[in-house]
């Protein structure tokens, strides 16, 4: 690495190669030096309530919450894009009626979860109202807000898609012929 002024240290080229080329066993034993370090550092006695916690342990749980929120937000995104999967259950469809019967079918399941998500969401975020995080202090309504959140959120999207969903299956749909003419013949 090289000094860089009071920011701290930059990593070089030979070290960003000496990175590369390192076993997962290195990085994770690593990682664990660190964990084993702040382990030894603190010695709070949980039946006095007495004794020392690093300072910086509060960042791990700071970075639990985030992973929390981008959890959601990137649940929120892909329903909002259609990027999350889809498990074929029935037949693929034919025609656009089908199509839209079978997205509704698909849309209507994650309202159900979304609606589950929002209600008990709720009731959820209630008991974190009550809650005070232990290292950081935070009220833990900020945390556990995600989730109704997340939930209402589908809603309003999926909402939209079942609209589109009922438009497709109510317009007038021409069959898509696959192997045939309108006459019965194959196609070539």
């Amino acid at each position: 690495t090289q000094l860089v002024g009071r920011d701290g240290r930059l990593i070089t080229e030979a070290g960003m190669e000496e990175l590369k080329s390192a076993l997962v066993r290195d990085k994770v034993g690593f990682a664990i030096s660190k964990i084993e370090l702040l382990a030894f550092r603190t010695d709070f006695d949980l039946d006095r309530h007495t004794g020392l916690v690093p300072r910086y342990i509060w960042t791990e749980e700071v970075a639990r919450f985030c992973f929390v929120w981008i959890i959601m937000i990137g649940a929120v995104i892909a329903v909002r894009d259609s990027a999350h999967f889809d498990v074929d259950l029935m037949p693929s469809p034919k025609t656009k009626r089908e199509q839209g019967i079978s997205n509704l079918v698909v849309h209507a399941s994650m309202m159900l979860m979304a609606v589950v998500f929002a209600v008990y969401g709720v009731k959820f975020a209630s008991l974190g109202y009550a809650q005070r995080s232990e290292m950081t202090g935070v009220n833990m309504l900020i945390i556990y807000i995600s989730f109704p959140l997340a939930g209402f959120s589908w809603i309003g999207f999926l909402t939209e898609k079942i609209v589109a969903d009922v438009r497709m299956i109510g317009a007038p749909s021409k069959p898509d012929l696959g192997g045939e003419t309108s006459n019965g013949d194959e196609r070539r």
